[in-house]
């Protein structure tokens, strides 16, 4: 299971004495730096002046060296990079596009206070926006650090159900996998290196990282190229083409196309839930019926989004308290040991007591 929303290849240098030189999609960026940092964020050593030098980080006595400069990974959208905001020290994602591009047009649209307050939008928050000083038909929005809404791993069954509850509470145009993120920086007491997810910002040893169930996160939809704004009073609700990530929605097989998509926000999140979670994960054979409906190739027997909270509401309520405390385990990952079904109900116990106790202060 791909967990990396922001790499899927791996560039190294030929050996530990020569850093591995910048992409065409890097040199960007560094260009950028002086503009980026007179803005209010920095970019990583690597984009700076001073990479090579700054980009090495101390070796750990377990561990051979590692250096920022020598393990490169490509992101899938180059068009974004990391940086970290300097006022605070927050870790950044600072996206490129055309300055008239409609989706850069929808996030500003959802993003006014009465439209952020709506706890149904699903819209990345946006930090800042501004124009490239260099080129006006370049802007530039910053968010939140995001990763793919499935890393870190889930940790318990409720946590899942959690999730898929999140997603089906609101639609985005093109709700593919690669676009369902979470802001994950409360699960990471110690923060993260924004390359290698899983280390910490040094680099010198592994990001401790909390259940979803201690620090809770909150569920986005990241990518808006797809997006686009259709009057309540217009009627019947139609897309001109389709260009999104996932090409293979039966009704918009072939580019240029006419869909509903409202119709194809159920099919690729059906999509997403089916494939992404009750194939993966290990118990959630219950909910491939809400899925598999919603994936239907025929747009017309396709339940809309309230009927699929409804549908999914009603499999999901008849999930015990037991069940729901028990770890997550991924379907190749074998029968659990007894260790862990200790553990579980271990969990199931302390789940209990907490029940106990909230329904004794009601009554107090």
């Amino acid at each position: 299971m791909n967990t990396d929303l922001h790499s899927n290849t791996e560039q190294s240098a030929p050996s530990h004495e020569e850093p591995a030189p910048l992409d065409s999609y890097e040199l960007y960026w560094r260009d950028r730096q002086k503009m980026l940092e007179d803005r209010g964020y920095m970019l990583r050593p690597r984009y700076c002046d001073q990479g090579t030098k700054e980009g090495r980080v101390k070796a750990t006595p377990i561990d051979p060296p590692l250096y920022e400069n020598y393990a490169v990974k490509r992101p899938v959208r180059t068009n974004i990079m990391d940086a970290t905001r300097i006022s605070d020290g927050k870790l950044v994602m600072i996206k490129a596009g055309p300055t008239k591009a409609e989706e850069f047009k929808m996030i500003l649209r959802l993003s006014t206070p009465e439209l952020r307050a709506d706890p149904r939008n699903p819209c990345v928050p946006m930090l800042d926006h501004f124009v490239d000083i260099h080129d006006d038909q370049i802007s530039y929005i910053v968010t939140p650090f995001f990763r793919r809404f499935d890393d870190p791993p889930f940790q318990t069954f409720q946590e899942i159900l959690d999730c898929i509850d999140a997603l089906l509470n609101v639609c985005s145009a093109d709700c593919a996998r690669e676009n369902v993120v979470i802001d994950a920086a409360a699960l990471y007491p110690q923060g993260f290196h924004p390359s290698q997810l899983d280390m910490l910002p040094d680099l010198s040893g592994p990001a401790p990282v909390l259940k979803r169930s201690q620090s809770p996160c909150r569920y986005y939809f990241f990518d808006y190229e797809q997006s686009l704004y259709i009057p309540v009073d217009v009627s019947p609700k139609i897309a001109p083409c389709w260009f999104g990530w996932d090409s293979n929605i039966p009704e918009v097989e072939f580019s240029g196309r006419p869909y509903d998509p409202f119709k194809a926000d159920v099919w690729l999140l059906g999509r997403v839930i089916s494939r992404e979670i009750c194939c993966e994960w290990s118990g959630f054979d219950f909910a491939f019926s809400v899925s598999m409906a919603m994936a239907s190739d025929d747009p017309a027997l396709r339940p809309d989004p309230a009927s699929c909270l409804a549908a999914w509401k009603d499999v999901s309520s008849k999930i015990g308290l037991r069940r729901r405390c028990a770890r997550a385990r991924l379907r190749h990952s074998g029968k659990p040991n007894t260790g862990s079904q200790v553990q579980d109900f271990l969990l199931y116990i302390r789940a209990l007591r907490t029940r106990g106790l909230e329904k004794f202060r009601l009554l107090c």
